[in-house]
């Protein structure tokens, strides 16, 4: 555990505490959990014979997965849409 919080979690080479390692973990374990969702979801519509459900489960889903591996260019696109909007 102590390998874990020191490699991942505090990184310090300029004084100050950074959770830029730990940030990179849970975006690992957030899409594989992610992953594992959709999965489900579409097996269990599958066994009930919904195609429409599997396509939107399969939409959202990796909707979803792209946020969360890359929340920048989601974020800088959503801003640029709204700097469009608002001027």
């Amino acid at each position: 555990m102590k390998a874990i919080i020191t490699n991942f979690m505090f990184q310090i080479p300029t004084g100050s505490i950074s959770f830029t390692g730990l940030q990179s973990e849970v975006a690992v374990c957030v899409s594989a959990f992610i992953a594992m969702g959709i999965m489900y979801l579409v097996v269990r519509h599958f066994i009930k014979g919904s195609i429409g459900q599997i396509i939107v489960s399969l939409a959202v889903g990796g909707l979803v997965y792209f946020v969360v591996k890359s929340p920048d260019t989601v974020l800088n696109s959503i801003g640029g849409i709204f700097k469009n909007i608002f001027g």
